[in-house]
């Protein structure tokens, strides 16, 4: 039998990622999109199509990266999202093409705007979409200036800066003509189509002051233009939504902000006659959107909930710990099952006429593949990964509980090193970003690092979404509390029960993370070396130049920092720099707009100043994604700097060098 090799960081180049899964309309086949890495610095993908009958079919290969293949009304089509760059600028493209996937026409390119939120017309004769096409007050200027007076001018992921606004759009097939159907000073957001063919309802919020509000509301209007309505009044965020199949209800995702940022996004139903809103999720008590965030998955955080072809229950996914399964609810009994229940994350699904869900999961050791369950049984269609993986040498976790210093059980996950001579294994502490989970996913990361001899092991500390309500809001206005002792206590609790070398352990976490990470290092010797990832470092810096500032003034902070500029210092890293005495690499995204690089900068040059052992690295063309969708040899890269820093600093037996 061939012996098993390491997981190595180039083999991101032999991931298979199984991405947005789609029932046609009669139920009899499923369209599905297969991306990898395509070179250095972009990704392909095929479109396979599944058959109940004929079984697993290629349809088309292309060299560019696939998105959003969605079928049409009556299932003799199919429409899919590519883009592409041309002299720095993104070109967004829009395609149908035949159930078999020939006859492919190109329906819109556009260049230097993006096409969201694809939607076919019930009639079939058009599509409907988010752009932000064209200017509503100012044309586009051949010059390379950047203009902004409002205060969301740019978005991390998107290369949109400036007065632009993002509105709904329908393109005519028979035509290719394009036509606004929204305009003004807002931004839409997700949208869906009437089945009634007469109105689409999108998710904004109109005020003239919405950039500083937190609150989106769903409105309406018609397909043939005219004056828009607004639906609800929400206090929170709303993140996708979906009309019943007979019209009368939109079931939606969002939150009522009543723990503010640390609320979790639940299920509700808008009745659109009565305009009466009730919960849906109200007997889960848990997060309905995939917050455990993988490396290796281009699926979305959230998707819009899926109705039964009666109209009366709503499918959906929710995490429980660890774990992302599929969930139903009806919708006048509020009865919630759940559908699937294993230890997995479930990262897309889809619904037939008669019920049957095709859907993607992964768990630690498995990349994502498509699924079929029906009567209660399901059944693995694809396998594009699993031959490759067979020649892995993974780790395989485990889930532990321990009790925080104030008695509060808290949830963790242990990776062993794959190869080790010691009894107590060098560790890498990885702490997730905001709003995310750690649990059953594939990290490609935390395999990597078991394969160079560390451990890894992780937690879900107090203001981690899965675990209720309660367990997030203490978060709220708390930050760098009951988070970072939650973080200590697992490092003690392992250490007391032997599975880490006290003198041996790193600590790495992006964004939140990455805050986190920046904090311990302040306040605790217990790390030999850290690596901190698009992180924050200065929350007075932070709220001015990060598009996500909202989130400073209304819950970290709940002040301005004009009002409290001490607070805003208090509780940021650098005012504690000179308790930095961990050997601290630096890595940063010179395009993010969520933290940006000034933060890193800054941490840097205060730690070089005082003589401290820091490195930083900065990647151009990079986002705050970047370890999930940034260029392939970026993101190689990015994990090489990670082992070269450990490797550096804590014995493991064996180097990895510096990238050059």
């Amino acid at each position: 039998m061939e012996s098993l090799r390491a997981i190595v960081p180039e083999d991101l180049h032999n991931f298979k990622f199984v991405h947005e899964p789609k029932f046609s309309p009669d139920g009899n086949e499923v369209i599905f999109a297969v991306s990898q890495t395509n070179g250095d610095n972009q990704y392909s993908t095929s479109i396979w199509k599944y058959n109940v009958k004929k079984g697993l079919v290629s349809l088309f290969f292309n060299d560019r990266m696939i998105t959003s293949p969605t079928w049409s009304e009556d299932g003799k089509r199919f429409l899919y999202l590519t883009s592409s760059m041309h002299v720095g600028c993104t070109h967004s493209e829009l395609w149908v093409a035949n159930s078999n996937g020939l006859n492919r026409e190109l329906v819109v390119s556009l260049k230097g705007s993006k096409i969201a939120e694809p939607r076919w017309s019930p009639t079939g004769d058009g599509i409907y979409f988010v752009s932000n096409y064209g200017s509503d007050l100012h044309p586009e200027s051949e010059s390379d200036f950047k203009f902004a007076t409002r205060m969301n001018y740019r978005s991390d992921g998107e290369e949109d800066y400036g007065d632009r606004w993002t509105h709904v759009f329908r393109v005519g097939l028979d035509d290719a003509k394009i036509q606004r159907l929204t305009s003004g000073d807002f931004d839409v957001r997700a949208i869906d189509v009437s089945p009634n063919a007469k109105k689409v309802a999108f998710v904004s919020n109109l005020d003239k002051e919405a950039d500083f509000k937190v609150n989106l509301d769903i409105y309406s209007v018609p397909l043939n233009g005219g004056s828009i309505e607004k639906l609800t009044n929400s206090k929170g965020q709303i993140a996708a939504l979906s009309f019943s199949p007979n019209g009368r209800y939109i079931a939606f995702i969002g939150d009522d902000y009543r723990y503010k940022f640390n609320t979790p996004t639940e299920l509700w139903l808008l009745d659109v006659n009565t305009k009466r809103i009730s919960k849906l999720s109200e007997r889960l008590d848990r997060t309905v959107q995939n917050s455990i965030l993988s490396d290796s998955s281009f699926d979305p955080w959230t998707f819009a909930p899926l109705w039964s072809a009666d109209s009366r229950e709503v499918y959906f996914v929710a995490v429980d710990g660890g774990a992302c399964n599929i969930y139903s609810v009806e919708i006048q009994s509020r009865e919630v099952a759940k559908v699937t229940s294993e230890n997995q994350v479930v990262t897309s699904i889809s619904l037939s006429k008669d019920g049957r869900i095709a859907y993607l999961k992964m768990n630690s050791t498995h990349l994502p593949e498509l699924f079929l369950l029906q009567r209660g049984r399901s059944t693995q269609i694809s396998d594009f990964n699993a031959e490759f993986l067979s020649r892995l040498r993974l780790s395989q976790p485990r889930e532990f509980k321990f009790e925080a210093r104030d008695g509060v059980e808290i949830s963790g996950f242990f990776f062993p090193a794959s190869k080790s001579k010691r009894d107590k294994l060098a560790t890498v502490v990885e702490i997730h970003g905001g709003g995310g989970t750690e649990g059953f996913q594939f990290m490609h990361e935390f395999q990597c690092l078991c394969a160079q001899g560390f451990s890894v092991i992780t937690c879900n500390f107090r203001g981690t979404r899965g675990y209720g309500a309660e367990f997030m809001r203490v978060l709220t206005g708390h930050y760098m509390e009951k988070d970072q002792s939650d973080i200590v206590d697992m490092v003690k609790f392992a250490t007391k029960k032997g599975w880490i070398d006290e003198r041996r352990i790193g600590v790495t976490g992006g964004s939140y993370g990455g805050y986190l990470t920046n904090w311990l290092i302040g306040h605790t010797s217990l790390f030999a070396a850290a690596v901190t990832d698009r992180s924050v470092t200065n929350l007075y810096s932070f709220y001015g130049t990060s598009d996500d500032y909202r989130r400073i003034e209304e819950d970290v902070q709940e002040s301005f920092p004009w009002d409290k500029p001490e607070s805003y210092l208090a509780k940021s890293p650098i005012s504690h720099v000179k308790n930095m005495n961990t050997p601290l690499l630096l890595i940063h995204s010179e395009e993010d707009y969520r933290c940006r690089i000034e933060q890193a900068e800054q941490l840097f040059a205060f730690l070089k100043r005082l003589g401290k052992e820091v490195a930083f690295v900065s990647f151009p063309g990079e986002s705050h994604s970047l370890s999930r969708n940034g260029k392939p040899h970026h993101r190689i890269e990015r994990l090489k700097f990670n082992m070269w820093w450990f490797t550096s600093h804590i014995d493991v037996g064996s180097k990895v060098k510096r990238p050059d």
